[in-house]
């Protein structure tokens, strides 16, 4: 290395700072400090002053200074200890006194100072205010009062009983009270912001400003007194200056949560959605509830579409502060996205006895009508136009809520008052317009488009509207030309091309009606009501795979979409992806959790996986909540089909005979789950007679053919039922395919069974269920080779009847996979015996004998009358020298009667007995 050289000018110019030492006494640093004081120099006074302790740390004068320094900068902590350690170096003064226990009350230590001044008589001044301050920490506002009153000529006795006045209501004494406090402290920077609090609360925001202006020129009040002006500005709508004050605070302390919370609700104020969620990030990341920062998270989540995360962080924030009323409109608008009309009434319902807030009214009262509670929708509803008369808006709300109602003379004079009172607006046009088409009013639903087209001539809206009255007056061709119109104005606008479309379906041709949907999409590819629309096409079309993949683009291309994966778990269901429905409603239920039709398809999923104690829980939760919801037929119907599934046989029965008596006994489907619960309790008489009720109806289809079959099957009528589930079969429904394959194999024809069921799997190959009971089929076959392809490609699935069969066909073969693949079927059925025999012959055929041992013993105590499984036992127990157990165990196999392993259980009896 070569040595670094520095020239002489440079060394010469290093010269000053080697010279010698600081000469300064301790003494004139704190003489400095007292001068800074006096100039309200308090920070360089701190300098000053450690740098005296720093030369003599027993200085109890500069100690006490030092605390004095700390408390007016606001720093009490740092302040109380320096205050201490005065006291123990001989200080003892009141000044001491009173400075000590005051930064005790800032710290939170009130109690101490209650304690110690309470009991002291009669105190000077200066400590009774302290005393005063101790006590309103405790919530003691009376006792406070009381000090205060005896220091009028004290500014903080002059705080605390403004304070005081303005907690009671009373702003004109706490005005008086603040004026007082200022005047006679002017450096007091808690009373400038307290009164500036104080008139930022009475809207006084000029006043304000100046208060915020006074705390900002002293030391200790140079950032709340910036933060004070920020919030001024964001109140008075000057977002630049508010946003500039926030800067500036934030180069001089970039970590300040406060500021970093202001700095996030301007940008979101001013639509920086992106710099408004970081801003919230940095307080959360040290201030996790931090209340205001919680509500504003949730707002920029709503704002951004995000409806999970916004009504987590709003929930968080109403568990807090449960009576505000904005931010709970603000997850009640959450929730009215989400469809969860029940969750609007939850959070709404507690503020609507007290609310003056018209719109939060309005969103409760569109809720109740959603719901179908129309009293209670209207009832909220009259209140907020009460409260607003000028709102069309509230009025149109209305009208809909007295239309449910069947009150169309009032719902008319609503919309009609509307119009009057809000020309500029065309919803109520609109709203009267369909009143008008509902009424078969053709004149009079003219008059209303026309005065909303007189408005808004190139409307969508309205020209699709025009084409609706031209639909109902039987012209087509210029419905047609409307629709068209419409669609000129709006190459994207939904209800126009739906127009078109059924008008093109009912013409026979769909494929015009799916290049209307397509069209839009090339305009909005993302459009999720076209690709519904799309989906239910294909349906009616029955192309269920064209319309799974509609639905999957609306669901990848709308996060939040429940109807895409609503329908998306249907499909899947219907053709037993039993995987797919689950994810997709994973996802949906992670947007609207108390979705009743998401949870029942829930439960439908777990039912198809084995796991009935947790469909049986959904169940359980979904009958608690029937109880706040309103008579709903197709939620009772939904709820007792699952219950009769899940055992639950009694609420079932009810709830389906409430769907029925909703739709006055001509309920379908709810005949058709009764019926079926009949057959599950052997009630075949009573089956009949409501399949005899169905006929009266007019039911039909395969659904209905597949009931009527299953109740010949019940009555005994095996060979009709057997030609029913073919017949069903050859349509294609699922169903009868399954049913007439298992009456196949029942009645040991496995080659028929086998047929149907390829026959089905080559249009459905990912039916797991049919692949199951073909594999089943092959195994009756003695085709083990064909059976074991089956069941390796099940299992994936996990289920345990795939694995403990798999497990079987691998020992047969000698598979070392054998034990691996029989210890899954285990962990996934851990208390089927069957599953247990499996595992255990296992282990006893690979000479395991003592775990094989132990797992046959515990699959005999769980199923005790399979003789097998007792014959595997006695194997293994001879092999571990348990003779007279092994003969105890063939006696009772062999008692039960001829099964599979009966011949070599009697010749290992037989040897057992001669030995």
């Amino acid at each position: 290395m070569y040595p670094i050289k520095v020239s002489f000018l440079a060394f010469a110019l290093l010269l000053p700072s080697l010279g010698g030492c600081d000469s300064t006494t301790p003494q004139e640093h704190v003489a400095r400090a007292e001068q800074n004081l006096a100039t309200n120099d308090l920070r360089t006074a701190v300098i000053e002053l450690k740098n005296a302790l720093q030369k003599q740390p027993d200085l109890a004068s500069a100690r006490l200074l030092l605390g004095e320094a700390h408390a007016r900068l606001g720093d009490y902590p740092s302040a109380l200890k320096e205050f201490e350690r005065a006291l123990d170096l001989g200080i003892d003064d009141q000044r001491l006194k009173v400075d000590l226990l005051a930064a005790k009350v800032r710290v939170g230590r009130y109690q101490e100072v209650i304690g110690e001044l309470a009991d002291a008589g009669a105190l000077p001044k200066p400590l009774a205010v302290v005393l005063a301050d101790a006590y309103l920490a405790g919530g003691d506002a009376g006792r406070a009062r009381v000090l205060y009153q005896q220091a009028p000529q004290l500014a903080g006795a002059n705080l605390g009983l403004a304070r005081i006045a303005w907690s009671e209501g009373d702003a004109e004494r706490a005005g008086h009270y603040f004026d007082q406090a200022v005047t006679l402290d002017e450096n007091s920077v808690d009373a400038w912001l307290a009164k500036a609090e104080f008139e930022l609360s009475q809207h006084t925001l000029d006043a304000a400003a100046q208060s915020f202006e006074r705390a900002s020129a002293l030391p200790a009040g140079d950032l709340s007194g910036a933060l004070g002006l920020a919030r001024v500005s964001l109140l008075q709508g000057d977002l630049t200056a508010a946003g500039e004050r926030i800067r500036n605070v934030l180069k001089r302390a970039p970590r300040l949560p406060v500021a970093q919370y202001l700095d996030g609700l301007i940008r979101f104020q001013q639509g920086d959605l992106d710099g408004a969620e970081a801003a919230i990030r940095n307080v959360q990341s040290v201030m996790p509830d931090h209340a205001p920062s919680l509500y504003l998270m949730g707002a920029i989540k709503y704002r951004e579409g995000q409806l999970a995360q916004a009504e987590d962080n709003l929930q968080r924030f109403l568990a807090r502060d449960k009576r505000n009323e904005s931010a709970a409109k603000v997850l009640a608008s959450v929730r009215l996205e989400q469809g969860d009309f029940e969750g609007v009434a939850d959070v709404l319902e507690p503020l609507v006895a007290v609310t003056a807030d018209p719109q939060l009214l309005a969103i409760y009262g569109s809720a109740q009508l959603r719901l179908g509670h129309t009293d209670v929708a209207t009832s909220a509803l009259e209140r907020a136009v009460a409260l607003a008369p000028d709102m069309a808006p509230f009025r149109n709300q209305l009208a809909l809520s007295l239309l449910a109602a069947g009150d169309q003379g009032r719902a008319e004079a609503e919309l009609e008052t509307a119009i009057a009172v809000d020309e500029s607006q065309f919803q109520s046009e609109y709203l009267m317009a369909l009143l008008r088409i509902r009424e078969r009013d053709w004149a009079g639903a003219e008059a209303a488009v026309a005065s909303l087209l007189a408005k808004e001539p190139n409307s969508a809206v309205g020209l699709n509207l025009r084409g609706a009255v031209a639909l109902g007056r039987q012209d087509a061709e210029a419905a047609q030309r409307d629709f068209r119109a419409a669609l000129a104005a709006d190459p994207t606008f939904l209800p126009a091309v739906q127009n078109l479309a059924t008008l093109a379906e009912r013409n026979g041709d769909s494929a015009g009606a799916a290049r209307l949907y397509q069209d839009l999409l090339d305009n909005d590819p993302d459009n999720e009501g076209a690709l519904l629309s799309l989906a239910d096409l294909m349906l009616r079309e029955r192309k269920s795979d064209a319309a799974v993949r509609y639905l999957e683009t609306a669901a990848g291309a709308n996060g939040q979409s429940v109807r895409a994966r609503l329908g998306l778990a249907r499909l899947y269901l219907a053709s037993n992806r039993v995987d797919d429905a689950t994810r997709v409603l994973e996802e949906a239920l992670a947007v609207a959790p108390d979705l009743p039709d998401l949870n029942l398809l829930k439960a439908e999923t777990l039912l198809r996986s084995g796991d009935t104690a947790a469909a049986q829980a959904i169940a359980t939760e979904l009958q608690s909540a029937l109880g706040r919801r309103e008579a709903n037929g197709p939620l009772y119907l939904a709820l007792g089909s699952l219950q009769a599934r899940v055992g639950q046989r009694t609420l079932a029965r009810s709830n389906l005979n409430r769907a029925l008596e909703l739709s006055d006994g001509s309920s379908v489907p709810a005949l058709r789950a009764l019926t079926r619960l009949d057959l599950g309790e052997r009630n075949v008489g009573a089956a009949q007679s409501r399949l005899d009720a169905l006929r009266k109806l007019g039911d039909s289809g395969p659904e209905f053919s597949l009931l009527a079959a299953d109740v010949q099957l019940a009555g005994g009528d095996r060979a009709g039922a057997a030609a029913a589930y073919r017949e069903l079969a050859s349509e294609g429904v699922r169903d009868g395919v399954m049913r007439s394959a298992a009456m196949a194999l029942g009645s040991g024809d496995a080659d028929a069974a086998a047929t149907v069921l390829q026959r089905w799997l080559e249009d459905h190959p990912q039916d797991a269920g049919a692949d199951l009971l073909l594999a089943d089929a092959f195994l009756r076959q003695d085709d083990k080779a064909a059976a074991l392809q089956r069941y390796e490609r099940l299992a994936a699935s996990g289920n345990p009847v795939v694995l403990n069969n798999l497990a079987w066909l691998y020992m047969e073969r000698g598979d070392d996979r054998a034990v691996a693949t029989a210890r899954q079927a285990v962990a996934a059925a851990p208390d089927s015996p069957a599953v247990l025999d499996t595992l255990g012959w296992i282990l006893v055929q690979q000479n395991s004998t003592e775990e094989g041992l132990q797992v046959l013993t515990r699959s005999v105590q769980l199923g005790p009358d399979n003789p097998s499984v007792r014959y595997h036992l006695a194997v293994a127990q001879r092999a571990a020298g348990q003779h007279d157990a092994a003969r105890d165990n063939l006696r009772q196999a062999l008692a039960a009667g001829a099964f599979p392993e009966s011949e070599a259980a009697q010749q290992l009896l037989d040897a057992l007995s001669a030995g």
